[in-house]
């Protein structure tokens, strides 16, 4: 539960430090997305320490240890991302991360439902993106294959 507690009270810092660098910046179209970004991950981290004090209220524990393993390979494809991106392109290579590092992550198995489940989900959470980049917020992101 301890370890749970810095997590969050870190993000809680990280928050507040990154909410304290939009601060200075004159123009409030350039700081309105990522305050909005940085006001989710605050509420987000209020809502993992009510989970965190939550279960260890019940007496529930995990259990499990820190999937090491799995989070160095999603780290690697974070990378690959990285590395792929401005070669096919923004909205290609985040579908192809997504799906993949979902495969990683997830505890259920890799089948063809699943697959097909995710790379849905990717193709919707892509499309958000186009449409709130492009559309909305004329931000030109990196061309390839598709866009």
């Amino acid at each position: 539960m301890l370890r749970e507690l810095a997590i969050v009270a870190f993000m809680f810092v990280l928050s507040i430090a990154a909410w304290s660098l939009t601060t200075g910046v004159d123009m409030p179209e350039a700081y309105q997305f990522p305050r909005t970004v940085i006001a989710v991950m605050f509420i987000m981290a209020a809502i993992q320490m009510i989970q965190t004090l939550v279960v260890r209220g019940r007496g529930k524990t995990h259990g499990d240890r820190f999937p090491f393993a799995d989070v160095a390979k999603a780290l690697v494809c974070m990378l690959v991302y990285f590395a792929i991106m401005e070669r096919v392109g923004f909205y290609t290579a985040g579908f192809l991360f997504f799906v993949i590092a979902t495969s990683i992550l997830q505890a259920e198995p890799v089948s063809v439902r699943t697959l097909a489940r995710r790379s849905g989900i990717a193709g919707a959470f892509m499309a958000a993106l186009f449409v709130l980049f492009n559309m909305i917020l004329a931000v030109q992101t990196p061309s390839g294959i598709l866009i």
